[in-house]
């Protein structure tokens, strides 16, 4: 079962009085939990279903699912973005922005979340860098939540002068079917189900069929039979070659018990008539 994991929604241009970022777990798999409403607020457990669902696979991917009938949604990384297509999970990385309505989101993924919990506003307090620049300048912000697991997250206003130029993004995945393991960052791939195995060819025949003739039935005969010692009632009708059955016997001599047989009682029994008899 996958891990549910810690992450963070950013919104890009928050409302007045709405938080920037939101501490929020995606659950394993579709089960209830963390979606997105069409105007792009975060829901949690929601009684209506959300446009959008974020959950875990099993191969620990945080997962885009956009459901039928929901409004366009686009996933974006490094400039470049895709049109989510509906019901197929869609691969989501650490970066990605997603647009819904009007509204700008952002993803951080923080790792496995230690306890699943409710979207939580997250507070963001400045850090000023040592040196005594202007506040504007080196504020940075340290993202609390209930992410012990991941630790805080840094926000700065610029990347650091030092930090190396960072590798290009693998391309957004979008997934038809469950995942399996997942292979190295391959281009932008929408996957179908394989394909069905190819159908019989249309049979045409020259005649319709032929139906065939019931056989006649055999011609029987009631004789008499002598019980023998060993023999029951089913062993008898066996020896019929099915002419007779337990019950025709039973009706036919009047036995009140089918178990209690004699040895030298004289039963009726219906046995296959001999060659040019006929039905009695």
């Amino acid at each position: 079962m996958p891990t549910p994991k810690a992450i963070c929604i950013e919104d890009l241009k928050p409302g007045r009085g709405c938080p920037r970022y939101l501490s929020c777990t995606a659950v394993a798999g579709r089960e209830e939990g963390l979606g997105l409403g069409p105007d792009g607020d975060v829901l949690w457990k929601s009684p209506v279903p959300p446009a959008c669902e974020l959950w875990v696979s099993m191969d620990e991917c945080l997962i885009l699912y956009r459901r039928d009938g929901a409004p366009p949604v686009t996933v974006t990384r490094a400039g470049r973005g895709l049109r989510v297509p509906p019901e197929k999970p869609v691969v989501l990385l650490a970066g990605d922005g997603i647009r819904i309505g009007s509204r700008r989101l952002r993803v951080h993924i923080h790792g496995a979340a230690p306890a699943v919990r409710p979207p939580a506003p997250v507070d963001v307090t400045p850090v000023p860098r040592p040196g005594g620049r202007s506040a504007r300048a080196a504020a940075a912000a340290t993202v609390i939540g209930s992410m012990a697991a991941a630790g805080a997250v840094e926000v700065r206003d610029a990347p650091p002068k030092v930090a190396p130029p960072p590798p290009p993004p693998p391309p957004i995945e979008v997934r038809a079917t469950p995942p399996v393991p997942p292979p190295p960052p391959k281009p932008i791939e929408v996957r179908e189900a394989p394909p069905a195995p190819p159908m019989p060819p249309i049979e045409v025949r020259e005649a319709p069929p032929m139906i065939a003739e019931e056989p006649e039935p055999r011609a029987t005969e009631v004789r008499d039979h002598v019980v023998k010692p060993g023999e029951t009632l089913s062993s008898i009708a066996r020896k019929t070659g099915g002419a007779d059955t337990v019950k025709g016997i039973v009706e036919r001599n009047g036995l009140t018990d089918a178990k209690l047989l004699k040895v030298g009682q004289k039963l009726k029994v219906r046995m296959p008539a001999a060659q040019g008899g006929g039905r009695k």
